[in-house]
């Protein structure tokens, strides 16, 4: 039950990541601004920029637009333009000053986490760099007009008609006190489920940096290290799933057929074959290894069926193959094998059992899994007749034939050339796992000596 009020605590709370409403900002920019579409839109654009670097740059810029758009003003010195430069300057500085404070605190702290790195690389991509080392800001402020764009902001613009009677400081801080206790219970459910739900935590706090960071009693990277631990979870991974895949064309797109009987096999084609289908269906399960999601954390185990169809194209019958039996200088002993009718199936199928495990995790929604399948493929078939002669020729020392004859003869000879087997090949895989849709995206390799290397594309549902 206090996990649910949290919860709801949480879902009722002012949703600072909405999208703000464009007629909300009609009340704080000049006319000359909205009655232009394209420039309304970039002035909202520039206005959430830079208030994610400090709200009360709302101020400034809305002071800056007013100036130049309503009163036609365009004298840097006097129209606001150096004030809204050297503000961001300032807020920079201070934005910078806080995140540094953060990340030492967190090298300290939790130097040893797993996940400390990201949690470094997120402060340090929320840092900037300022214009320049100094500023300087002249001009007298409104600290209640200041006040007010700051609620205006932290409201999603629902507040935005100013009453100068109104004392926005205790409005402000009421906002940024509700945002921060956000925060601190999303790290208790975070701290207490120990599960999969990371509630945008990254995004409230990148959105809101310099209004939360000015306090002390909060440590935000251990929030966030919670997050990513959320986000790591074993948990996201269903166990469960069940696939569809096309197998794509490979660098060869064709494959020579071979001459085949029981006692010869020659390096002689007499067709080849080139896939124009190939479909595959899997069902698969993950035993989990580890609590989060790493190198070797489970094992996927899959059992997969491939349906393949193919043009089989056989050389023209009355091919012929000889090979030489007995080769001396005097006598040489020959066997012809004369087609006089080939045929062959198109179609094929394969059995087998994929198991594969993590090798390098880029995020816990992208995985590369390395693995080893066992499969039985069997392949096509030829129906070969062909007629077979045995010929023994006799040269003369100057090399002249000058007699042969026919040791066996048969006509009519029929062989059933199959082409399957048992194999083991590794597999190198990509996985997309999405965590909401249970669609998950997959592309595999398969070094497959036996027929061709195979690349298969698909998707699969997991539960």
């Amino acid at each position: 039950m206090k996990t649910f009020t949290l919860i709801l605590f949480v879902s009722i709370s002012i949703n600072i990541l909405a999208q703000n409403q464009a007629a909300n900002y009609s009340n704080i920019l000049p006319k000359e601004i909205t009655q232009n579409e394209s420039l309304f839109e970039s002035a909202i654009d520039v206005i959430l920029r830079e208030a994610a670097i400090n709200p009360e740059m709302i101020y400034y810029r809305v002071n800056y637009y007013n100036e130049i758009y309503k009163n036609k003003n365009t004298d840097k010195k006097t129209n606001g333009y150096d004030e809204l430069n050297n503000a961001k300057i300032k807020y920079l500085k201070e934005k910078n000053v806080l995140i540094d404070k953060e990340i030492n605190g967190l090298d300290n702290d939790f130097l040893e986490e797993r996940h400390a790195g990201s949690v470094e690389s997120f402060w340090n991509n929320l840092k900037d760099t300022p214009t320049s080392e100094t500023f300087t800001l002249n001009k007298t402020v409104d600290k209640n007009l200041m006040n007010f764009y700051v609620v205006f902001y932290h409201s999603n613009g629902i507040i935005n008609n100013y009453d100068s009677t109104e004392n926005y400081l205790a409005l402000r801080n009421k906002y940024e006190e509700e945002i921060r206790d956000k925060i601190i219970n999303i790290g208790v459910l975070l701290e207490k489920e120990g599960g999969t739900e990371n509630y945008g935590v990254d995004e409230i706090i990148e959105k809101n940096i310099t209004s939360l960071l000015i306090t002390d009693d909060i440590s935000y990277s251990k929030v966030l290290l919670m997050k990513e631990k959320a986000d790591y979870s074993i948990n996201n991974l269903n166990k469960f799933s069940i696939g569809f895949g096309l197998r794509l064309p490979t660098f060869n797109k064709t494959y020579p057929i071979n001459f085949v009987n029981d006692n010869y096999e020659a390096d002689v084609e007499i067709g080849n074959r080139e896939d124009i289908r190939n479909i595959q269906f899997d069902l698969g399960y993950k035993i989990f290894l580890k609590d989060e999601i790493d190198l070797f954390s489970y094992l996927n185990i899959s059992a997969f069926y491939i349906n393949s169809k193919a043009n089989i194209n056989l050389e023209a019958e009355g091919k012929y193959i000889r090979k030489t039996i007995l080769d001396t200088e005097t006598e040489k002993t020959f066997e012809f094998y004369t087609f006089t009718k080939l045929t062959s199936t198109n179609s094929h199928d394969e059995y087998g059992i994929n198991i594969s495990t993590p090798v390098f995790v880029i995020k816990p929604q992208m995985i590369f899994e390395f693995g080893l399948q066992l499969y039985y493929q069997n392949n096509y078939s030829i129906d070969m007749t062909y007629d077979y002669k045995k010929v023994k020729a006799y040269y003369n020392t100057s090399g002249y034939l000058y007699k042969s004859e026919v040791l066996k003869e048969e006509n009519g000879v029929n062989h059933l050339f199959e082409d399957a087997g048992l194999c083991v090949a590794p597999s190198l895989s990509f996985q997309y796992n999405n965590f909401i849709s249970h669609f998950d995206f997959a592309i595999s390799y398969v070094y497959n000596s036996f027929l061709s290397d195979q690349i298969t594309a698909g998707f699969k549902y997991t539960f």
